[in-house]
């Protein structure tokens, strides 16, 4: 049987609730409700089992889409727009679709203003991303894959339903961080606090993946009649999942979680020399990078391909280029200074010993070093070091031990022994050892 008596939507918030009856014969388990523009299907439901009815015997469904979203059908359900529905049931016997005759369905959702519009809200925000550009720009592309999918729940760990869904669509100033306007707005929200999220849907499925890319608002936002529409700043970060250093988004568009593609540009915050910057041309790295003259460590994955042609190392010895920059990062030294990679507090012998990884290979890892990195001269560094005691714990204040000790570490030092005072009993109370310089 055809399912009739649909009732006539108009849509003021962000998520539309249809209803249709199916007479006396309601054997029917489950349904399938499509939108159109004309002709032309805007949103599909596929096959669903068949929602509760009411208590004037009719089928009830909220469809867990929003007004202004890109449907899974790549076009996007217009915030003021005249469609039509339909809808179809089903049951073990008859499993053709039979579809209704369509029904008007209007949308009119925060036209007017983003306070109070019929009952409903609007939250604007800010989404910023400032990680690979190569993951960034497939969100250009006119299908649905690799698109900035915003979205606002009513539970903070983003179960269930959300209650609006917007598309990022103002990506020119999304690695800027200087701009702070809004570039997508969650629209048709009653009255409420939200949990703001939004990911890079790269696989295009609409649903966020553990790999993908993704950042929430720091704080809740509560909206409501009265006030105006709030601002709420986002950032979204890279999810590395494998801790190999590179975006899994990345990897995942070449060819899985194992692709470390050498070949790599990825864009970011990148810490260099003020040798290595002077070196680089104006055009050498993608534009809107920052640029340090001083730092004391890379990020993670940020320019490896890059930074790798630049300074012209040989990676046959190494796995890939991003590889070699993490080692020189996490096993090497920082500019000016050694790394100290433990500090033992020795009771007994009176002294505290610094364990330092100063000495730097002859691999990519050490010509990257050098490269990007300025020792000091004499490759020395001069460490201060400071003791403080307490007596229990529930003293107020850490004493300071003597006077602070003062020692030199060389590019080849492994560990450095530091004298304590004489005459303390370093075998009772609280030790706290801290590096001044």
């Amino acid at each position: 049987q055809v399912p009739y008596d649909l009732a006539d939507v108009v849509c003021y918030g962000a998520r539309p609730t249809f209803s249709w009856t199916m007479g006396v014969k309601n054997t029917y388990t489950a349904f399938k409700l499509q939108i159109l523009s004309g002709s032309t299907p805007v949103y599909d439901s596929g096959i669903r089992r068949a929602p509760a009815k009411d208590e004037n015997d009719r089928f009830v469904w909220s469809a867990p889409i929003s007004v202004g979203d890109q449907m899974p059908s790549g076009k996007i359900l217009s915030a003021t727009g005249n469609y039509t529905w339909r809808v179809t049931m089903y049951n073990a016997k008859f499993k053709t679709p039979y579809y209704s005759a369509a029904a008007p369905f209007r949308t009119d959702v925060n036209a007017q203003q983003d306070v109070d519009d019929d009952g409903f809200n609007a939250i604007n925000v800010c989404v910023k991303y400032t990680g690979p550009v190569d993951v960034l720009s497939r969100c250009d592309d006119a299908s649905k894959y690799g698109k900035v999918r915003l979205q606002a729940f009513t539970t903070a760990d983003f179960s269930g339903v959300p209650s609006s869904q917007a598309l990022v669509t103002g990506k020119d100033n999304i690695a800027d961080p200087s701009h702070t306007m809004a570039n997508a707005k969650l629209i048709g929200l009653p009255a409420g606090t939200y949990y703001i999220r939004a990911y890079i849907d790269s696989d295009g499925d609409f649903e966020k993946a553990d790999w993908e890319s993704w950042g929430q608002a720091a704080v809740p936002v509560t909206v409501g009649a009265g006030h105006p529409a709030p601002l709420v700043g986002l950032y979204i970060e890279d999810a590395d999942t494998d801790q190999d250093w590179v975006p899994d988004a990345y990897e995942y568009m070449h060819g899985g979680l194992d692709a470390n593609d050498g070949a790599a540009r990825i864009s970011g915050e990148f810490l260099l020399s003020k040798k290595l910057s002077e070196a680089v041309a104006a055009d050498t790295l993608e534009a809107g990078v920052s640029t340090y003259l001083s730092g004391a460590t890379l990020s993670a994955f940020q320019y490896a391909s890059a930074v790798g042609a630049l300074i012209g190392v040989n990676s046959s010895g190494e796995t890939t280029i991003i590889n070699a920059i993490r080692e020189a990062v996490e096993k090497k030294v920082k500019p000016g200074t050694v790394k100290i990679t433990a500090i033992k507090f020795d009771p007994v012998g009176q002294k505290v010993v610094l364990a330092v990884n100063a000495e730097v290979a002859d691999t990519v890892a050490g010509e990257l070093f050098f490269k990007i990195y300025e020792p000091q001269s004499g490759g020395e560094v001069v460490v201060k070091v400071k003791v403080f005691r307490k007596g229990s714990l529930v003293q107020a204040k850490w004493e300071p031990v003597g006077d602070e000790q003062t020692v030199s570490i060389g590019v080849q030092s492994q560990e450095i022994e530091v004298p304590l005072p004489s005459g303390p009993d370093y075998t009772s109370g609280f030790y706290r050892v801290e590096i001044v310089q």
